[in-house]
């Protein structure tokens, strides 16, 4: 936490007032929870029955990463769809966005699922020097620190990268800040707008955990602009953040994970998962033998030559050897397996955790595959379909501002009632009632065959007729040999 206060400090100097930096040690808790690597509770000390203490690793379903993306899923799939007002501008705008620099279509996913699991992220759209229109994609929640808000709405903030450098042979750290801020001003002719403002820093410090002292930015970024300026009603960022109400800190406009008030739930988790793997290792069968058996006895084969004879394989781990068995039969000890119990514990955590983040009671399950949704296709009146409608503005939001930004740079004239978003609603739907529906309609001449084909089997309308062609060709009605068939 040094560096953010060290940043704090220095930018506070400039007139910058950055948002209180503690709230940046929750990120790093639930950063270790989504990589499902808990420092302070995954790793513990356990005293043997010796004396001796060894270090353990608990077992982790790793539920917090497995929630984030099915929220992600849940709100995004490669069903979604960007149109806008005519195919020309729709392809434009897709050769932008699925540029091998943008890659929209792998990352955006990836944006939301961080940002259910760390509360917050961003992108930015911007002209690089060879004047291409890209799209930076920030994952880390702990990058991003507003120091301007409206409604919790956040107008300004910086954003950072370090590196390590070498200066006459002894270590240097560098930081790139980059400031993103979108606020009313005059313009030329004396009218209030909206101005977007990108502005850029470079300090230098000889510690890793300061932020030193400021560089000339064109000695280190020698092609990029210092400052860009536009006038535009829409900012070139958009942030990321579930629409969750910030418990943690109630005057914060960054977002919460969607898994922040349910550690004591993703531990209980953990802990049934954990005695369930044991469950097998302690419980293993164990056969007690005396000391003495383990020595095996000299033997001498044909040519004369002695070797030691064991009785028992030492590598064989079911052998327990003990004092005090000399004059006792071999002991063999087995356990009764607890499955059905754990299998259950870990049901009920689920079903805990699975609704405390809008997901339902019944949306996670183990049933001895694995864990997985309760069922693929969901009802209207499933609590994650409730959530999926709020979730859902969100997103739509931030992909309008997105295309706006991309729009402005590429040049491309569009009003707002021209972008069109579809969203995926096919896990809500029943398949089979909807095929049903469709015969009764191609029956009653209201759907034609090449649109139930499309529909029910997915197919190209191309496709579908070439089906439809070959099933009357193999297997002809009598109006299609009488001529007498109208389709």
């Amino acid at each position: 936490m040094k560096f953010y206060e060290d940043l704090k400090n220095i930018l506070g100097k400039k007139g910058v007032n950055l948002i209180d930096i503690e709230y940046y040690s929750l990120i790093d808790v639930w950063k270790s929870w989504f990589e499902g690597n808990v420092e302070d509770f995954h790793f513990y000390d356990v005293k043997l029955a010796d004396g001796t203490t060894a270090q353990y690793e608990k077992k982790t379903m790793s539920m917090a990463k497995k929630s984030a993306e099915d929220m992600m899923k849940l709100n995004w799939s490669n069903k979604c769809d960007i149109k806008l007002g005519s195919d020309k501008k729709t392809k434009k705008l897709w050769s932008v966005l699925d540029s091998k620099q943008n890659n929209f279509t792998i990352m955006f996913p990836q944006m939301l699922e961080m940002a259910f699991a760390l509360g917050t992220t961003a992108m930015t759209e911007y002209k690089d020097e060879l004047g291409r229109t890209r799209i930076e994609y920030i994952n880390d929640a702990s990058l991003i620190i507003p120091y301007a808000f409206d409604n919790f709405n956040i107008t300004g903030f910086i954003t950072f990268d370090r590196w390590q450098d070498l200066d006459n042979k002894k270590k240097v750290y560098y930081t790139h800040i980059t400031y993103h801020e979108i606020k009313p001003s005059l313009n030329e002719s004396g009218k209030l707008t909206s101005i977007y403002r990108k502005y850029n820093e470079v300090y230098k410090s000889k510690k890793d955990d300061a932020l030193g002292e400021e560089v000339d930015f064109e000695l280190i970024y020698p092609n990029v602009e210092q400052l860009v300026e536009y006038e535009t009603d829409t900012p070139h960022f958009q942030i990321i953040k579930p629409p969750l109400a910030n418990n943690v800190d109630l005057t914060s406009p960054m977002g919460i994970s969607i898994y922040a008030n349910s550690i004591d739930k993703l531990k209980a988790i953990d802990n049934k998962y954990d005695s369930f793997d044991m469950e097998f290792i302690d419980g293993k069968r164990r056969i007690l033998v005396d000391k003495t058996a383990l020595k095996g006895a000299p033997q001498v084969d044909e040519d004369g030559v002695i070797s030691q004879q064991l009785f028992f394989d030492r590598n064989d781990r079911t052998y327990v050897a003990m004092n005090g068995m000399k004059d006792q039969p071999v002991k063999d000890i087995s356990f009764d397996l607890r499955y059905q119990e754990h299998i259950d514990s870990i049901n009920a955590e689920l079903s805990w955790y699975s609704s405390a983040i809008g997901l339902g009671s019944d949306y996670y399950k183990v049933d001895g595959k694995g864990n997985a949704t309760a069922t693929e296709i969901l009802s209207e009146d499933d609590e994650a379909f409730r959530t999926k409608q709020v979730y859902e503005t969100v997103v739509r939001d931030v992909v309008i501002d997105l295309v706006k930004a991309i729009c402005y740079l590429e040049g491309i004239n569009i009003k707002e009632d021209e972008i069109e978003i579809t969203m995926d609603y096919s896990r809500f739907e029943n398949q089979t009632a909807i095929q049903q529906r469709l015969e009764r309609e191609v029956a009653k001449g209201l759907t034609s065959k090449v649109e139930y084909r499309v529909k029910v089997y997915g197919e190209t309308e191309e496709i579908a007729t070439q089906k439809i062609a070959e099933i009357k060709k193999n297997d002809p009605t009598l109006d299609d040999v009488l001529g007498t068939n109208e389709e």
